[in-house]
């Protein structure tokens, strides 16, 4: 059930890459609430690698190491604040996220 106090907040995704043990998404947020990608993930029983607080299930089914929470903002889009025009700034994968990447894709083939 909704709650009557919530905050509206709206979000697309798609499976990018399927793995053994995880899979990895594209989310695309209509709305920028605190923790929106965290939070929707565990109400449909998902945890994203690397997260402490929302969390779905017993620890034994977090088995994949990762020493932070594995999201990535590759690209954020934005309204200037001042002349209205779109402003898009890209950032490259960090390492860590890629190495993860590389050992999920191992552990599958």
């Amino acid at each position: 059930p909704r709650d009557p106090n919530g905050t509206e907040a709206l979000s697309e995704y798609r499976v990018v890459e399927s793995f053994r043990d995880a899979s990895l998404i594209e989310v695309r947020l209509r709305t920028g609430r605190r923790n929106q990608i965290r939070i929707q993930a565990r109400l449909r029983g998902h945890t994203l690698v690397g997260e402490e607080r929302y969390v779905y299930g017993p620890d034994t089914l977090r088995t994949i190491d990762f020493g932070r929470q594995a999201l990535h903002a590759y690209r954020l889009r934005c309204q200037h604040p001042t002349d209205g025009r779109t402003m898009t700034f890209d950032a490259p994968t960090p390492k860590d996220f890629q190495d993860l990447l590389a050992r999920l894709r191992r552990a599958t083939h």
